[in-house]
């Protein structure tokens, strides 16, 4: 066993194929982690930008609220008044930012984080006041995808290890070297198994190594639980696909055609299968129209607009205390955020509906995505790997559901204080509803995905020892 060994690393070394192999794996993996590294970078910056221009503005105005408490600064117009209600909780300027900040390995996947937003600037106006404002993506990136060190691991690597392992036994067998280790006290078995061994060790030796520098050199924390899922999720994935090489060896083709069939396996699973998932997914479930939804919500704004007079006269039947005493009354600015609310709080009751019936649809759609993993190792480890970083759609959407909660409660805060006619103070600013973020969950379903990445390996390790039982005399000849 141990000349087998020695003379794989002379054959590997001979011909250069290791050291080709490895240069493009480090290569490879050290640009993909570069790249993810600069997209995280823009969005903390994007982050910090953010939260100091908000946090700037409301300082501001907590201040000329401190002065006006100590009757150093006068009231003034009711739009500069900082202890009206309106102002902090409705004003151009006025809102928070409801953020969803990198993960700890963001740098790992892009995933969807190049077309669901990572932040919202939420105030009684609006919940998406401001978003997207101060960074666009490039439509030649989101059309073709980055290059990032998912990409590595779920499309080159496994093109790196057939270039590796196609021709295990193959090479040997036209060379006449089998003849000769099997002259030895040596199975077949032996022999195929101590090369795959041997390969394998190398390739997740060299992956793993230029993981671990490239994320510690990007200064990505590795004492987190994501980072051995990641070590093991690559060396799950490595097995497969030398599992998958060993089957293809003992059906006892020549080696271009254990490198045709090796490619054809990684064309099925790495690109067919999943654009198969993604087409049956959108012809199952597919997600309504934008524009559809658009000119629904557009309905619901006009609708409102149509029945206003209507539904303000209603109002101030039932709440006379607000109405005018008579039209020569001057109309004011608490009229109009009065009736501004009301139409507002009318649009959104009806545009609740089509939204929740989009967003149902988009549910089921991800569902169905979700299950068509297991399709696959390559949707399987693509899957791990957005959870991984945080950049998996259901993280995203998870993210969007907590904005509309935020959105209720700044609302209702600011609201209430306005319907009671309350004035705000320097205190009260630092008592405003606050947007509590946190990084993604880490790998929800690592267990499930590296289960089934190994049920793969299994399936083609065991077919391939069943066919090395059947044949090992021709296999040998």
């Amino acid at each position: 066993m141990q000349a087998i060994l020695q003379l794989e690393l002379k054959q590997l070394l001979a011909n250069r194929l290791l050291l080709l192999v490895g240069v493009l794996l480090l290569g490879t993996i050290g640009f993909g982690v570069y790249n993810g590294q600069q997209l995280v970078n823009e969005k903390r910056a994007t982050i910090a930008q953010l939260k100091a221009e908000e946090g700037a503005v409301y300082r501001q105005w907590q201040a000329r609220a401190d002065s006006v408490g100590k009757g150093l600064l006068p009231v003034g117009e009711w739009s500069e008044d900082p202890t009206n209600p309106i102002n902090p909780g409705s004003a151009r300027w006025a809102g928070q930012y409801a953020i969803l900040p990198p993960a700890d390995l963001a740098l790992v996947s892009v995933g969807q984080s190049d077309i669901y937003p990572y932040y919202a600037k939420v105030s009684t106006r609006s919940k998406d006041a401001g978003r997207n404002q101060h960074s666009f993506e490039n439509p030649f990136n989101l059309a073709n995808g980055q290059f990032d060190l998912a990409f590595t691991l779920v499309f080159l690597l496994p093109l790196l290890i057939i270039a590796l392992s196609y021709n295990l036994l193959s090479a040997e067998r036209e060379g006449g070297t089998l003849k000769m280790m099997l002259s030895q006290p040596l199975q077949l078995g032996q022999v195929i198994g101590a090369k795959l061994v041997f390969r394998y060790g190398l390739v997740v030796g060299i992956a793993w190594l230029g993981i671990g520098l490239a994320l510690a050199v990007a200064g990505a924390p590795l004492g987190t639980a994501a980072f051995p899922q990641l070590l093991l999720l690559v060396a799950l994935y490595s097995a497969f696909w030398f599992a998958l090489a060993f089957f293809v060896n003992v059906l006892g083709k020549s080696s271009p055609t254990n490198a045709l069939l090796l490619v054809g396996a990684w064309l099925g699973f790495v690109l067919v299968i999943p654009s198969l998932a993604n087409v049956i997914t959108n012809s199952l479930h597919p997600v309504p129209s934008r524009v559809e939804l658009v000119t629904a919500l557009r309905d619901a704004e006009q609708r409102v607009k149509r029945d206003q007079e209507a539904m303000l006269t209603r109002f101030y039947q039932s709440h006379p205390q607000y109405a005018r005493k008579s039209e020569k009354e001057p109309w004011d600015w608490r009229q109009y955020y009065r009736e501004h609310f009301l139409q507002k709080e009318a649009e959104e009751k009806l545009a609740t509906p089509v939204n929740a019936a989009f967003e149902a649809q988009l549910a089921r759609q991800q569902a169905l995505a979700y299950r068509y993993r297991f399709l696959s190792p390559a949707l399987l480890l693509g899957h791990s790997l957005n959870e991984i970083a945080g950049t998996d759609t259901r993280n995203y959407l998870a993210f969007n559901q907590s904005v509309e909660d935020f959105y209720g409660e700044w609302n209702r805060y600011f609201k209430d204080k306005f319907w009671k006619e309350e004035k705000i103070t320097a205190a009260t600013y630092d008592r405003f509803p606050t947007y509590q973020s946190g990084a993604a969950a880490v790998a929800g379903s690592f267990g499930p995905n590296a289960l089934a990445t190994v049920a793969f390996g299994v399936l083609f390790a065991g077919l391939g020892g069943w066919q090395l039982s059947r044949r090992r005399y021709a296999l040998a000849i």
